[in-house]
């Protein structure tokens, strides 16, 4: 095997010997953008340090260098940090694998090769392969897990790729200036000009979900630790709106698409049947298979894996002549006028048949597809029947019926493929680890690690719809009786949504018409024993109007531990009501399922706590609570209620700090009408309070204590006239003037400083209960809240609740979600003239709870005690809102129909948002 490290002039063109007997054509650009990769990577002194091409019977010195790794296999020599062998995959050989050490122990790093912006997919450009053109439009998910360096992350601080073992990082991610992007897995971002020179970075110290790219940004790189690679997400928006893998959608722009290394694609396999030489015909045998039609070149020479006889095919896929193969030679050559050929393949040949470019067939790689401006995988890119298939990537249904393999099932106690005649098995399918899969037609499930071996199984004697992947898992195959087959389908889901071929499911996401509905409530609701809790559907679901209107309906049921389901509570068309009767945890899964073809559209599993009040572990427990917000809770009751129902327990104590009166003197809070989070994280001042002191007001000059219009030391709120009232304005109490931001500590020390910390002080704030969002979400313009409002508030709300837990991490955070509006608002098509129709004022409630939600409502705030709280689910908007009967009959004035004619709840709405809270207050924030 010849190997050199000699270095030609960038201008001229290398043929390298990679051990076999076919030559890969470099440009000197390619290799100088290689040289240029490789130099990032290991610094001018590269060529000291480079070792050589390593195999498996390399054995190196000392760890110190690198090597390039020449094939798959365990590479005994070179070991981990763990002293393990290094095992080399060929998904490890797609791009260039380089063994690095550092010392002490070899870790292995993937780079990526770049031809201007092409990414080189599996092999160099090679152009005797002919091209295709098609139409394409990026997907939703900008990030592409195939097109990563390993081993590194981007610093934000210089732009430049720093190694760290279990990170990876992105390619040139292309960007607009100016433009807020959300991503699953936050990490520091360097951003980049239209030269990918960099501009400057984004530190994300606070772990934001989103950042905001600066004037002339053009590129990002964004890094991921390895093992969040699979659901990484990079979407242009505030907030994120589900995974979905990188793809590319046929559209309006010209691209090109170019076949990999192996020309043969087992998922466009026609079973049964193989192509004549003879006539170029189809020939009936179920022990083989015939390949479509595969583009060639006339007058070149092919090599293949199971050599068997061939015909040529004009440009017009019209039979030229053929191949009879009678010796069983693995190459064969195209004749002039050739443009395709079709290839037979034995039954049980087909996983690793490989038809190539050469006169030999190098090591098995699967068939892909790339575009080459961009590099992206064309099993990631959808749209049109003449690219079908495209490779190994399907949208939701996964299960491609064209690759089973007949008469076998996989065995999930072993993993391996057990013979049975009235069965069918799939391939490896690539799957996420410790993700819920579900699938129509349910049997035993085997899973398998990267490297395809073996790992555990899912031996489903319940017969399950679904199953949950073990950590480590990337592949998975799946068994059925045959004549299942066409009626499998295997999604990333709880439960299977309406069917679709394997195939079926790629259409340009502009023609999608059902709305992604979304069910808007936490993971985790808290309930007391013996008290009814009702969840109204159109309160909770994104989309509603479409919902309402469209042909569906929801089940809500209990999903017991075996995987079977029970009736749970009471369901009814519009809403689902629970009295739980008894204490623990209880998980429900609520689905919207089209009612005339049965597909489930949406779903959710929720966690219910329930605590019974008689326990003894629920007596003589207290909490102190600071509450905010606005009319609702400051003018119509809703924290007098919330108090008084946690006094329900007359063990308990409850104090309720703050400045504001309620209607119940003992019980204070910290809520203003008509405010905002926007408010409370960056106003100095309010309006005039009467239930705050004098002192604490700013007044207009002249208006203040002892000046000529102002009032005297020693008045209070009785002493002042209307007019001077009109010049006080009561201070925001959380506003630190000195940083001119929502600071907690301030507010605590300047207003109740006997309160300290947990640890610190006897005296402790326990709970902190926000009732704000209903003015962040109805009064902008439905555009403006998205792309303007939301992404100009989402930090500060991340930093007032940040600013709680930095006074106190063991104080308990409640978010409400807001309750909608009058259904056919008279009072909002009067006075909210922001909107067309009510319509538009519930989409804005629903996108400010699908905001919530996705900020707070994950696993890590949960774990630091954020909880959001279903307060809109709770709430009957038909007796909660204040309604009068008006006449609406021109002429009958004895007619009248029942509308709204404000914005505010009755007493009975008001006590439906403080029961939610109540309920989930009394569950986990008393101690």
């Amino acid at each position: 095997m010849s190997k050199t490290n000699n270095i030609l002039p960038f201008d001229s063109t290398l043929s390298v010997d990679r051990g076999i007997s076919v030559f890969d054509t470099l440009t000197g650009k390619m290799f100088r953008t290689t040289l240029l990769a490789l130099q990032s990577l290991f610094g001018t002194a590269m060529s000291a340090n480079f070792k050589g091409i390593a195999d498996t019977g390399t054995n190196p010195a000392v760890p110190d260098g690198f090597y390039f790794a020449d094939g798959p296999g365990t590479y005994s020599f070179f070991k981990d940090p763990g002293n393990n062998s290094i095992v080399v995959t060929d998904e490890d050989l797609q791009g260039m694998l380089v063994l690095s050490g550092n010392g002490s122990s070899w870790q292995k790093l993937k780079i990526s090769l770049q031809l201007g912006d092409s990414q080189i997919i599996n092999r160099y450009l090679d152009p005797n392969v002919r091209r295709s053109f098609a139409e394409g439009l990026p997907g939703k998910n900008m990030f592409d897990k195939s097109d990563i360096t390993e081993g590194f992350y981007a610093d934000y601080a210089t732009g430049g790729l720093v190694p760290l073992a279990g990170y990876s990082v992105s390619n040139y991610i292309p960007v607009k200036p100016n433009t807020t992007y959300y991503f699953v897995h936050p990490q520091q971002v360097p951003f980049f000009d239209t030269n990918k020179a960099y501009i400057s970075g984004f530190a994300n110290e606070s772990s934001l979900n989103t950042f905001t790219t600066p004037a002339g940004c053009a590129y990002v790189r964004i890094s991921t630790s390895v093992s969040n690679l699979n659901d990484q997400l990079l979407q242009e928006g505030v907030v994120g709106t589900g995974y979905e893998p990188f793809v590319v959608y046929l559209n309006d722009k010209a691209f090109r698409i170019k076949t990999g290394k192996n020309l043969f694609n087992k998922s466009a396999v026609i079973h049964g049947y193989y192509a004549d030489h003879a006539t170029g015909a189809l020939t009936a045998n179920s022990g083989y298979t015939a390949s479509d039609f595969i583009e060639v070149s006339p007058g070149t020479t092919y090599a293949f894996r199971y050599p068997q006889q061939v015909p040529f095919y004009d440009v017009d896929k019209n039979y030229i002549s053929g191949f009879p193969n009678s010796g069983g030679s693995t190459t064969f050559t195209t004749p002039a006028g050739c443009a395709y050929v079709r290839i037979s393949t034995p039954v049980s040949n087909v996983d690793d048949q490989q038809l190539q470019l050469g006169t030999a067939v190098e090591n098995y790689e699967p068939y892909q597809v790339y575009r080459e401006d961009l590099g992206v995988l064309a099993g990631n890119i959808i749209g049109a029947d003449n690219f079908f298939p495209v490779g190994d990537q399907s949208t939701k249904n996964l299960f491609n019926k064209s690759t089973v393999k007949l008469g076998y099932y996989a065995d999930q106690a072993t993993g391996a493929l057990e013979v049975n005649s009235s069965f069918a098995v799939s391939d490896f399918i690539s799957v996420k680890p410790n993700t819920i899969y579900s699938f129509t037609v349910p049997q035993q499930v085997p899973f398998y690690d990267a490297s395809k071996n073996y790992i555990s199984g899912f031996a489903n004697l319940s017969s399950m719809k679904s199953f949950t992947t073990p950590a480590g898992c990337a592949f998975i195959k799946i068994s059925m009786p045959v004549a299942d087959i066409e009626r499998q389908q295997l999604e990333e889901n709880i439960v299977n949504s309406r069917f679709e071929s394997y195939q079926q499911a790629i259409v340009p996401a502009s023609k999608i018409e059902e709305p992604a509905f979304e069910i808007q409530l936490p993971s985790d609701i808290y309930l007391i024993k013996g008290e009814l809790f009702s969840i109204y559907w159109a309160n909770v679901i994104k989309f509603s109007h479409a919902f309402l209107h469209g042909n569906y309906y929801v089940r809500c049921q209990k999903l017991n531990s075996d995987g079977s389901y029970a009736q749970y509570g009471d369901g009814y068309s519009y809403k689902w009501d629970v009295t739980p009767d008894e204490a623990g945890t209880v998980t429900i899964e609520i689905r919207i399922v089209h009612i005339y073809q049965f597909y489930t559209a949406a779903a959710k599993r929720i966690t219910l706590h329930v605590i019974d009040k008689d326990a003894t572990t629920s007596k003589n427990r207290k909490a102190n609570i600071v509450t905010i917000g606005d009319s609702f809770t400051d003018l119509y009751g809703v924290s007098t209620y919330f108090g008084q129902f946690l006094k329900q327990d007359t063990t308990a104590t409850i104090n309720m700090i703050g400045l504001h009166s309620t209607n119940d003197p003992a019980l204070k809070d910290d809520a203003w009408s008509g405010e905002t989070y926007k408010w409370y994280t960056e106003a100095p001042v309010g309006y005039y309070r009467a239930d705050r002191p004098l002192a604490d007001q700013q007044w207009d000059p002249g208006w203040g204590e002892n000046e000529p219009n102002g009032w005297h030391t020693g008045d209070t709120d009785a002493n002042l006239t209307d007019l001077q009232r009109s010049h006080g304005y009561a201070r925001n109490q959380f506003y630190n003037p000195s940083t001119g931001k929502f600071d907690f500590s301030y507010y605590i020390n300047h207003y109740f400083p006997s309160y300290k910390p947990h640890g610190a002080g006897s005296q402790n704030i326990d709970c902190f209960v926000s009732f704000v969002g209903l003015n962040d979400a109805i009064w902008n313009y439905t555009d403006d809240l998205i792309n303007t409002y939301i992404p100009s508030v989402r930090q500060k709300m991340i930093d007032l609740v940040e600013s709680v837990l930095a006074f106190d991490p063991f104080i308990k955070v409640f978010l409400h979600t807001v309750t909608p509006t009058f259904a056919g608002s008279h009072f909002l098509s009067l006075y909210g003239g922001n909107f067309e129709s009510y319509e538009r004022a519930k989409y804005n409630q629903e996108v400010w709870n699908s905001f919530i939600l996705s900020l707070f409502d994950t696993p890590a705030y949960k774990a630091r005690g954020v909880i959001v709280v279903p307060t809109a689910a709770h709430f009957d908007v038909r007796s909660a809102i204040l309604t009068q009967p008006y006449n609406t009959d021109k002429f009958n004035p004895s007619f009248t129909e029942t509308l709204d004619y404000d914005i505010h709840p009755t007493q009975s709405g008001a006590k439906y948002i403080a029961d939610a809270m109540y309920m989930a207050v009394y569950n986990i924030g008393l101690r």
